[in-house]
């Protein structure tokens, strides 16, 4: 449920817009308060802040995966990963330093 809470300075308010689809009633408001919110977005710098938000994520997330993936195979090789996970089982080492050893021989 949408909370009745007053904008803070700056912030865009969504307003209630009474529309009949089937009627066209309010349609041409709702377009101009869709424009108006999207002039709001780019004047007030908040577009660009949601892109380089959402790029900074999708740019993470990518770095994440590929690096994942390029370290998992590299130590899947031969028995690496078997004898790291036993290595660990056999408390012969933590995973945490495990992962540190990797990251220094993989990633320079």
């Amino acid at each position: 449920m949408i909370e009745m809470n007053h904008p803070g300075e700056g912030e865009w308010f969504p307003p209630v817009m009474l529309t009949v689809a089937q009627k066209y009633d309010g349609i041409a408001e709702l377009t101009d308060m869709i424009l108006e919110h999207f002039r709001f977005l780019n004047e007030s710098g908040k577009r660009v802040e949601f892109e380089e938000t959402k790029s900074s994520l999708r740019f993470t997330e990518l770095l994440k995966d590929r690096l994942f993936a390029r370290v998992y195979e590299h130590i899947r090789e031969g028995n690496g990963l078997e004898e790291i996970v036993s290595a660990i089982a056999h408390r012969e080492v933590d995973p945490y330093s495990a992962v540190e050893d990797i990251l220094e021989k993989k990633v320079k």
